[in-house]
């Protein structure tokens, strides 16, 4: 067997088939059970290894494990490895961004259970990894509330939190002595929202404890005075007609929908009762998701010690009493226990556990709306009631299911429902609108911020470095998440973990061949042509509809599209192997060729290619030619900063007299004139001349 420099290996894909189909497994399936065997295999990985791509020699040895075989039992011959081409730009397999959690002395049977029931896979040395076989946005969150449970249940003395690229990612240097869990700064950004940690300045922040809602926001609201006013108009005809309200905010991933629902129930505590619930992607069982969330809200009271007898009760499986107390208090039947115990975590009595079980699904759904809504109806007599669920793209039928119910049902009652959700994968139009016709809607479409906004936004962070910030409004493009995690996160090159994090989660969501497709859409730049990328793609048919449909893409004329956001570009750029850039870059160079001078030159020069330049200088010339002065200047600043490869100094200095004396630039050019002029012909790697 040939292990190649890079890692990487082919195998057989006949024998992997032969393998899977044997265990019964279609490629999701045998994904997943990888997963269950806390074993890191992607589907990608699988149906590359399957289409004949080389994969890791990790993926191959998981591989080799789950069917019991050899490593050199799967893998092809060596004649058949040397027969294929080095250059396939169809290897798209990139790091992936993962959470990792590593735990310093921690008891490792103990660590698997709990990495488990957060939805994790436990790798080798105590590091448990999320975002494996797919990567979802509560990964980081999961991760942390793993982390503070290792702690809290002594399975652990210390645990590091971190996000990078699998498998490469360097572990932390972990301190035996330090306890407590220690989160990376770009992780800690991405939670700052919801959990509060000590920043002292370096790489790694100390978690200290949850986010209450009755603290104040991190972040201030900006730029949303017509969405605020809106809302408000919303509570005062709630409490002047005693109606029901439906509110829909929907956005594009950090555009702001937590932060003005948090804004409109910090509004509305002085006059109604707040409900928060959220929707999670991942990782969450029945008793914890939006529905436990709401009914143990609602059946709370304003009495704190009732409160904290019902999270001790809850917590233990013995909150009975409580929950037969709480429906006597608010004059309710005691029949809706029944229906409440599922989502409580309460045993059901065995007279209750046969009628349950005697029941169809469908009768138990509409027996919990009822009991749901009673529960509603007595409690809005007092006050009005807000009930906040956020998420909403991530609810399954069931759930739409239920919250339609409920809808319909408070109607004609002072409740507020507050949802939101994502444009992609939004129920609006297709789960929710056909089962509630009738239903009063306002519907909220955030737009980005506008640049003197997203300036109002950095001002509220204090002191922050005039370069950075400005650099920051312009990447974030009006988007208040990137734009917040961007300041938070130390000027540095490379994407904060969060929002590689939010791209791996959308790229999870494609095909195969869409995610190989946005891969070369990123090394062709913020806008590109559809005809060259069906070309480098080798699809002539393809479209890119499902990255349009996950917010990715968005079509400009015929023929083109364009990223919809910088960061997004950045984020798959980054993702994708140097190796196979770099291979990208040069066949694209190849294919503009002559027809694109300017193009090539710059391709060239992404992959520090020799040729680089050289075809600068024919690209200014191109340039000059068609009188395009100010790209030609760009391209001549470009190839002065070549410090890769030998340039013709003397042509450089020649072009640039030139197009100064075309531009009417002669006396500022004045000073480089009179330097020493190279002599022709000769290579240098040094500095441009300075402009006077």
């Amino acid at each position: 067997m040939i292990v190649p420099q890079d890692g990487r290996l082919r195998l057989d894909r006949e024998r992997l088939k032969q393998h899977r189909k044997r265990l019964g497994l279609s490629q999701e399936a045998l994904a997943e059970h990888c997963f269950d065997r806390r074993l890191c295999v992607s589907i990608a990985s699988i149906k590359r290894a399957e289409s004949g791509k080389a994969v890791l020699y990790r993926t191959a040895r998981h591989l080799a494990e789950i069917y019991d075989v050899e490593v050199e039992a799967l893998s092809v011959d060596a004649e058949e490895v040397a027969a294929v081409s080095a250059s396939d730009v169809e290897e798209m397999e990139s790091a992936r961004v993962l959470i990792q959690l590593h735990a310093v002395a921690a008891d490792e049977s103990a660590l698997a259970t709990w990495v488990q029931h957060f939805g994790g896979s436990l790798a080798e040395g105590g590091t448990a990894l999320f975002g494996l076989p797919r990567a979802y946005r509560s990964d980081a969150q999961r991760g942390l509330l793993c982390a503070v449970t290792l702690v809290e249940q002594g399975v652990a003395r210390g645990v590091y939190l971190q996000a990078g690229h699998w498998p490469t990612a360097a572990s932390p240097l972990m301190v035996e002595e330090r306890s407590g869990v220690w989160v990376e700064r770009g992780v800690a950004v991405q939670l700052a929202e919801r959990f509060v940690f000590d920043d002292e300045g370096g790489d790694w922040l100390r978690y200290r404890h949850p986010r209450h809602e009755a603290q104040e926001a991190r972040f201030e609201l900006v730029g949303r005075r017509l969405q605020l006013g809106q809302l408000q108009a919303i509570l005062e005809s709630t409490r002047a007609y005693q109606a029901g309200n439906l509110i829909y905010i929907r956005g594009v991933a950090g555009i702001g929908k937590t932060r003005l629902s948090a804004e409109f129930a910090e509004m509305a505590a002085a006059h109604a009762d707040h409900h928060q619930a959220e929707v999670l992607d991942f990782g969450t069982r029945a008793d914890e998701g939006p529905l436990m969330q709401l009914t143990r809200s609602l059946l709370q009271t304003s009495n704190e010690a009732l409160n904290e007898a019902l999270d001790d009760t809850i917590n233990e499986g013995i909150g009975e009493a409580y929950l037969l107390a709480r429906l006597s208090a608010l004059r309710l039947p005691v029949d809706h226990a029944m229906l409440l115990r599922p989502l409580l975590g309460l045993a059901q009595p065995e007279d209750a556990q046969r009628l349950y079980a005697a029941m169809t699904p469908a009768t138990r759904s509409q027996r919990l709306i009822q009991a749901l809504r009673d529960i509603l109806l007595a409690r809005s007599i007092h006050r009005p009631q807000l009930l906040v669920v956020e998420d909403l793209h991530w609810a399954d039928e069931a759930l739409l299911g239920t919250l339609s119910g409920l809808l319909q049902e408070t109607l004609e009652a002072p409740v507020i429902w507050l949802f939101t959700s994502r444009l992609e994968q939004d129920p609006l139009e297709t789960r929710l609108r056909p089962q509630l016709p009738e239903l009063p809607l306002t519907l909220i479409e955030l737009p980005p911020l506008r640049p003197q906004e997203a300036e109002a936004l950095v001002a509220s962070f204090g002191t922050v470095p005039a370069e950075h910030a400005a650099r920051c409004v312009s990447q974030a493009q009006g988007n208040p998440l990137f734009l917040t995690q961007l300041l938070l996160f130390h000027p540095h090159r490379s994407l904060p973990a969060s929002l590689a994090n939010l791209v791996q989660s959308k790229l999870d969501q494609l095909t195969d061949l869409d995610r190989r497709a946005m891969c070369i859409a990123a090394v062709m730049g913020q806008r590109f042509s559809l005809a060259l990328l069906q070309e480098v793609l080798g699809q002539a048919d393809y479209r890119p509809e499902l990255p349009q449909r996950y917010s990715l893409v968005r079509p400009l004329e015929e023929g083109s599209y364009r990223f919809v956001h910088d960061l997004i570009l950045q984020g798959i750029y980054e993702g994708i192997p140097k190796i196979q850039r770099d291979r990208l870059h040069l066949r694209l160079a190849e294919l503009y060729g002559e027809a694109e001078p300017g193009l090539r030159a710059r391709h060239l020069h992404r992959a520090r290619s020799l040729e680089a330049p050289k075809a600068f200088l024919q690209a200014v010339a191109a340039e000059m030619a068609r009188y395009r002065h100010e790209e030609a200047l760009a391209l001549l600043k470009q190839c002065w900063s070549i410090d890769y490869a030998p340039k013709d100094e003397y042509r450089l200095v020649l072009l640039q007299g030139q197009v100064a004396m075309a531009t009417g630039r002669i006396q500022r050019r004045g000073s480089t004139s009179r330097r020493r002029v190279p002599t022709p012909g000769r290579s240098v790697t040094a500095s441009p001349p300075t402009s006077g």
